[in-house]
């Protein structure tokens, strides 16, 4: 005899009514996460640190927008007044991270801005975001051996911490 098929109301009523007696069930299952599940979690934070910077730029009064399909290195594009544009290109750092100069363009309207997150073991609080010229770049990673090390950039470049005037038009 085949057994009979419960309906979704007797699935239910069943569930609640065991839904508290840890026999009932089963153990927990693992799932693994996907190999490609690391590089979501790291595009999503791409996507915040642009959108972080975006948000300052608005609140700044700036007339910036996202450069979708653009260069590699332009991830913001500013417009100061009409026939002065700059661009931005936006690192999200989390953990120790590196970069070779040579992964800028060098050019006195490029900008990059560095958007540190912190720890995830630690409450959600706002990024701190530091803003460089590309030349001032170039120029700091001379003496770094053309290596941009995120920790010790964010030691060293005090100066370019929060520092959104750098973006701003000349007044």
């Amino acid at each position: 005899m085949k057994k009979r098929s419960l309906t979704s109301a007797e699935i239910d009523d069943l569930v609640v009514r065991e839904a508290d007696d840890d026999l009932a069930w089963g153990p927990p299952i693992h799932v693994p996460a996907k190999p490609w599940a690391q590089r979501v979690a790291v595009r999503r934070l791409d996507l915040a640190a642009k959108f972080h910077v975006l948000s300052v730029l608005y609140s700044l009064g700036v007339d910036a927008t996202v450069s979708v399909g653009a260069q590699k290195d332009v991830d913001i594009t500013v417009v100061r007044k009409p026939g002065e544009v700059f661009t931005i290109d936006v690192k999200a750092v989390r953990q120790p991270k590196s970069w070779q100069i040579d992964d800028f363009p060098v050019d006195r309207s490029h900008f990059i801005v560095f958007v540190y997150f912190s720890s995830r073991s630690s409450a959600p609080s706002m990024p701190k975001s530091y803003v460089l010229n590309s030349r001032v770049l170039r120029s700091w990673a001379k003496q770094h051996n053309g290596l941009i090390e995120a920790k010790e950039l964010l030691k060293t470049a005090k100066d370019a911490r929060e520092a959104w005037d750098r973006l701003l038009p000349a007044a």
